[in-house]
């Protein structure tokens, strides 16, 4: 009942001292051979290879994610052609205290993401660390206390052009707002496949479970609807 499955490979010591472990060249095997070899659906070894683009703690639903106050999806311009529409992601997450580590996405980045009913992403951006960069115009800037951190873009990532980071006051420690501004980018989305849902992970580069936050609309949290045009759909 498995299915018929897509081919892939891994490369594993044949032999040596380490039989099984994953290896890169035959130095790794200690006395046996780093071999390439097919991996697909094996009851009888109970392996099962998958090819995964990306992993993050909110992609795969660890319960360490933080649930997205106050969220807000607008795309708009969905009438327009692809390439050429707009749009506004923002929240709030409330990290647990002491943040430890303190994120840092000038080192790791965040990645950004929004989907639909179906779990189809409507976005899905990864947003590099990196100082800003005066000549390509793309990175990252940060103020003296280290608790705002500002990203833009001249061309942009898949349509991301700014993201904006602030973490709170003495008197809301762990508190941080986020908001992410898009242009020229593709956001279609089926109004049947609503509600939205939306999920940031402030260090995806370290896989810190709990400094990330999703949120899915509808009750209690907001709702979605798209205008009757068909060129704004709204989630709050």
């Amino acid at each position: 009942g498995w299915g018929t499955q897509p081919e892939s490979y891994y490369n594993s010591c044949t032999g040596g001292g380490n039989e099984g472990a994953d290896c890169e060249t035959d130095d790794e095997c200690d006395g046996g051979t780093c071999e390439t070899l097919r991996c697909c659906c094996d009851l009888d070894y109970n392996r099962y290879c998958l090819e995964i683009a990306h992993f993050s703690a909110y992609g795969i639903g660890q319960i360490d994610c933080s649930g997205v106050s106050r969220p807000q999806v607008q795309l708009v311009k969905l009438d327009a052609p692809a390439g050429s529409q707009k749009a506004k992601i923002a929240g709030i997450i409330q990290l647990p205290t002491p943040i430890d580590p303190p994120f840092n996405p000038l080192l790791n980045g965040i990645r950004v993401a929004v989907r639909d009913s179906n779990g189809t992403a409507v976005i899905d951006v990864d947003i590099p660390g990196g100082a800003f960069d005066k000549a390509t115009k793309q990175g990252w800037k940060s103020n003296r206390k280290g608790n705002v951190f500002k990203w833009a873009s001249r061309t942009g990532i898949d349509g991301i052009v700014k993201v904006l980071l602030r973490e709170g006051s003495p008197k809301a420690p762990g508190l941080v707002k986020f908001l992410v501004g898009a242009k020229n980018g593709s956001f279609a989305v089926d109004p049947g496949n609503l509600p939205l849902s939306i999920g940031v992970d402030l260090s995806p580069k370290d896989f810190i479970v709990n400094q990330c936050g999703e949120q899915t609309f509808g009750d209690p949290v907001g709702r979605c609807y798209q205008n009757s045009k068909g060129s704004m759909v709204l989630c709050r």
